[in-house]
């Protein structure tokens, strides 16, 4: 009797030793929103490596995403449901394009016949939208695969839509130029940048011959630098802003008579 009472005091102390050091390392209160528990693919938002707390809030449909870092605790990405009829909607994270910060990539779909599907690419540095797909009628995936298909290092976002008849698979990658948003303008030309990945400096090519100058501003939307344009013609910029400050490596966008490029500056 007196050995099975010290076997139990013994696998009493093992089971406590076995338990020490656990307590709540975060708690946080939740008012009119709730954690989303990724099982199965939790969102690296903002490329620390590590999965990142996601809360949504609101009703179902959830109106709004905030993500926290596990680190800081601190909310660092909020992303709206620009979609209040959306069935659902839902957040997967990769890099798609040539810079090191991962992307958001954001699917809504949404059921009023006929059935819809929509994603947006957000940049997790700045919290800002690169790019929004058009509607795909009768989506399959309500959240797109992200898988770099063709090993160029950059992840392509791909999809299929229609019915079990007639179906499209496509796969959206950023590449070189490919990003530009560019109807012609009432002369014919074509905005581009050459190169639109690099170093400054960069000449701007299709500039129309006119008083409008071109601007450049930043993924926020701050106009970083104004070049004057006297004649049709090459415009370059050094990657420096108005103050001849070097501007900081990332997105900018190129902006001249209604045509817009995107372009990035490697480090």
């Amino acid at each position: 009797m007196t050995r099975l009472l010290g076997l139990a005091v013994l696998l009493l102390v093992l089971v406590s030793a076995a338990l020490a050091g656990y307590s709540i390392e975060w708690q946080m209160p939740l008012h009119r929103a709730s954690a989303l528990v990724y099982g199965w693919h939790p969102p690296d938002v903002n490329g620390d490596g590590l999965p990142d707390l996601c809360v949504s809030y609101g009703s179902s449909p959830c109106d709004s995403v905030a993500f926290f870092s596990g680190i800081t605790h601190q909310r660092f990405l909020s992303i709206s449901n620009i979609y209040p009829q959306a069935a659902g909607w839902g957040v997967v994270t990769a890099n798609t394009d040539a810079d090191p910060a991962p992307e958001a990539v954001v699917s809504w779909y949404y059921t009023t016949p006929p059935c819809h599907f929509r994603f947006r690419v957000y940049d997790c540095v700045n919290g800002t939208c690169d790019f929004e797909s058009p509607d795909f009628t009768g989506a399959s995936f309500q959240i797109p695969l992200l898988v770099d298909i063709d090993d160029d290092g950059m992840t392509e976002i791909c999809l299929s839509y229609g019915d079990t008849l007639n179906s499209t698979w496509e796969a959206w990658g950023w590449s070189a130029g490919a990003e530009e948003i560019c109807p012609p303008s009432a002369s014919g030309s074509c905005l581009r940048v050459v190169p639109s990945v690099s170093l400054a400096p960069v000449i701007i090519h299709g500039v129309p011959a006119s008083n409008s100058p071109v601007q450049i501003s930043d993924a926020c939307g701050r106009i970083v630098r104004i070049l004057a344009t006297a004649a049709l013609g090459p415009v370059p910029w050094d990657g420096t802003d108005d103050q001849s400050r070097p501007v900081t490596p990332g997105c900018y966008f190129v902006r001249a008579n209604g045509q817009v490029v995107k372009i990035m500056l490697l480090p």
